[in-house]
């Protein structure tokens, strides 16, 4: 009896082993990571985010958002997840937590970048319950998943995280939505410290921003949202100088979208000081 007890143990030690290691594939030329559905969340909105660091480590930020009537929101937590630069998962991180009474729950990211060899940076939004804050914010960890610096930059509601956070060399620019005053754009240091802050009437929330190196913003606004729909009548593609936030020009794009798809547009800028959408 007691040989078919340890040989059993054996078994289960084998298929734990096989269940929670990532699966792997390598070439001479290229890796392929897959995660494992028994420990990463498998769905439609997943939307995993990707920043890779100079030393070619590689950080995946995952999320799952569930539906509650008016919106997206989140259960409670956001997941990092590392990998070396051979294409092995070397460790993980959960942020937040069910809890309403926690410090930080109903975490809901926006995106993930490396801000050096050292430091990795999640931006999400969040809300406090002890503190009560609710809003935009960056979460700073180090390059062992271990959390250094949670940094509240502004307050705002949740809804289809129409909001976006796009780094600069100095800070981060924020672009949001302003209740009755539309597109809200704000640009603060990495302290939180407020440089400039604007509203643009006629836009929506703003869905995607980028800093250029000659300090232009491009912000992507959603005009005629429809939250019951998660959709826009249209969208604005709006060029602000970023050392005040004065507009430079303004373009519509008449074609009614998603919303989420509208999140996953690319901004790259040309050499002419235009923009590829």
């Amino acid at each position: 009896m007691k040989k078919y007890i340890i040989i059993l143990v054996y078994i289960f030690a084998f298929l734990a082993k096989t269940c929670l290691a990532n699966e792997f594939a390598a070439h001479d030329k290229y890796w392929i990571t897959f995660f494992n559905s028994i420990l990463y969340h498998k769905d439609s909105k997943l939307s995993p985010n990707v920043a890779i660091n100079s030393k070619g480590e590689i950080f995946v930020l995952f999320s799952k958002n569930y539906w509650y009537g008016g919106g997206f929101t989140n259960p409670g937590y956001i997941q990092v997840v590392k990998i070396d630069k051979n294409g092995r998962i070397v460790g993980e991180k959960y942020i937040g937590t069910y809890r309403p009474d926690s410090f930080y729950y109903c975490m809901l990211p926006m995106g993930i970048t490396a801000k050096d060899s050292t430091t990795i940076e999640v931006f999400t939004f969040m809300k406090s319950g002890t503190t009560g804050f609710e809003g935009i914010g960056v979460i700073r960890l180090d390059t062992d998943l271990r959390v250094l610096e949670t940094l509240p930059l502004m307050r705002t509601s949740i809804v289809y995280s129409l909001n976006y956070i796009e780094p600069t060399p100095d800070g981060y620019i924020i672009s949001a939505h302003s209740t009755y005053r539309g597109l809200l754009v704000r640009r603060v240091d990495r302290s939180g410290r407020i440089i400039w802050s604007h509203t643009y009437s006629g836009y929506g929330w703003g869905l995607k921003s980028l800093f250029t190196p000659d300090s232009s913003i491009f912000v992507i606004g959603a005009v005629g949202v429809d939250l019951d729909y998660a959709s826009c009548d249209s969208i604005a593609i709006v060029k602000l100088d970023g050392r005040d936030g004065t507009p430079k020009w303004i373009r519509h794009i008449p074609q009614r979208i998603s919303t989420c798809t509208a999140k996953h547009t690319q901004l790259i800028p040309t050499q002419d000081g235009g923009v590829m959408i």
